[in-house]
């Protein structure tokens, strides 16, 4: 098989434990300071407009391991800084994805 078949599948098998991870550990960040419905401090919200101001990394499935940790980890300082609430975790993450990445969240 190609390389790119290769990351597809390793994509298939790992995304969804990425996102189930990011989610769990902002969860515990709420929990251990922010009330987990989008409100930290009672003040701010997040939107959509405040999570891209962060400047989240894209994500496009190259790059092997050592992307895909550093994405993990630039996305879940993004989404607590941003203080997304548990429905909008996933979806903000997910906007990240292209090329690879995107067709193996769409399918």
């Amino acid at each position: 098989p190609d390389i790119a078949s290769i990351i597809v599948r390793q994509l298939q098998t790992i995304l969804p434990q990425i996102v189930t991870q990011v989610t769990n550990n902002v969860n515990n960040t709420n929990a251990n300071g922010g009330s987990g419905n989008g409100r930290n401090g009672g003040n701010i919200r997040c939107s959509y407009k405040r999570f891209m101001a962060c400047n989240p990394k894209v994500y496009d499935g190259k790059g092997g391991t050592i992307a895909l940790t550093r994405w993990i980890e630039k996305m879940e300082n993004i989404i607590e800084n941003s203080r997304c609430s548990k429905n909008q975790k996933v979806k903000y993450a997910a906007s990240s994805f292209m090329n690879k990445a995107l067709t193996w969240w769409n399918t």
